[in-house]
């Protein structure tokens, strides 16, 4: 939602690694709860539907920026069916509702994903920060190829946001057609997989009904201001745990809570007051990571598109705990509702024992 006259537009670049850490915990929730997750369409459809949104936003994006994002192939009429379904998981809502236009301080911001760089040769460097639908094939494709930089596949794998993948001895990534289908239709395939998905929801819903959120809000609706909060991926090994070979799903999902951690410090990219549970959602969505190094001879540092978070308007802060805090307090706050008559933060309580459980 714009917010007085804008003197000013920029691009504010999103990352995508938090859709896929969020996806692991869902389904590492659901395996307590004995409701199988089909963990890879799950995927699909939170990266497929991330990407609508931000397709929807590019029409804002003005100047130079519109060079550098990334060429988006779903549509925003794929938004449809989640606008219209009220038990997405409210994490994942949380996440896709703070990726809009957002107009604070005379300055609007819009959001998109950098393209990725490439080669002389045109073949992409794999980033995990990025990933949408549209690159996910060529990514894992490049993530299994022996010709790839092996420089840019440990990197990738320390950080690595997707669910279910299972990686050899020599940091080869061996189980692409599960992650995503050789030549999925953007269009067939992604409604294809909404249906799995969505037969999921109402299991999980049916045992945690505290968890489902209603429908996605619409383009331009701002309801957050969690993707102006960023982080220094640099600072963290925050990754989902990786798939043994030959490991059933349902195994897997019992232990796939995120590991690791997210960096020490955040910060906002403009002077916007916001309450404590947007920072902490901020730092749980992850849609505003600077990327990390990546060790080649000599190391480089891809930050085309990152400038406008360089330019924090305030001091750094430590971030709130870990990972695992971070979540269980957002989720405390996405299920507490708000007080009534004001007063207070929204949400931010004492955790309930049960969602402390299930949350690390």
């Amino acid at each position: 939602m714009m917010e007085g006259a804008a003197t000013e537009c920029k691009g504010l670049v999103i990352t995508t690694r938090g859709l896929g850490l969020a996806a692991c915990d869902l389904c590492y929730v659901a395996a307590s709860a004995g409701v199988a997750a089909p963990v890879y369409a799950m995927y699909r459809v939170f990266l497929g539907v991330a990407e609508a949104k931000l397709n929807a936003c590019s029409k804002h994006l003005e100047g130079p920026m519109r060079a550098k994002q990334h060429k988006y192939k779903v549509t925003p009429d794929m938004l449809d069916a989640p606008l219209s379904v009220p038990i997405l998981p409210a994490l994942i809502k949380h996440i896709i509702d703070a990726i809009d236009v957002i107009t604070v301080g005379g300055t609007t911001y819009c959001p998109f994903v950098a393209a990725q760089k490439r080669d002389a040769a045109g073949e992409q460097y794999p980033r995990p920060e990025n990933l949408l639908l549209s690159n996910l094939r060529e990514t894992v494709e490049a993530l299994s190829s022996p010709k790839s930089s092996i420089a840019y596949r440990l990197a990738f794998k320390i950080r690595c946001p997707i669910p279910g993948a299972v990686w050899d001895q020599h940091d080869l990534l061996k189980n692409v057609d599960e992650i995503i289908p050789k030549e999925y239709d953007w269009r067939k395939d992604l409604e294809g997989d909404m249906w799995p998905v969505h037969m999921f929801l109402i299991s999980m819903q049916q045992k945690y009904p505290s968890m489902a959120a209603g429908p996605l809000s619409p383009t331009g609706a701002r309801v957050s201001l969690a993707a102006l909060i960023s982080s220094r991926m640099v600072m963290g090994d925050l990754h989902a745990p990786p798939r043994r070979a030959g490991e059933p799903l349902p195994e897997y999902c019992g232990r796939c809570h995120p590991r690791g951690t997210n960096g020490g410090t955040y910060h906002k990219v403009a002077d916007a007051e916001m309450p404590e549970v947007e920072a902490v959602l901020g730092q749980v969505a992850l849609l505003g990571e600077e990327p990390a190094w990546v060790w080649t001879a000599p190391p480089v540092l891809l930050r085309q598109a990152y400038e406008v978070r360089d330019g924090a308007h305030s001091s750094s802060k430590r971030v709130i705990g870990t990972y695992s805090i971070a979540l269980m307090r957002v989720n405390q706050a996405m299920l507490c509702p708000r007080p009534r008559g004001g007063g207070g933060q929204e949400g931010i309580k004492e955790p309930e024992p049960e969602l402390v459980k299930r949350a690390i």
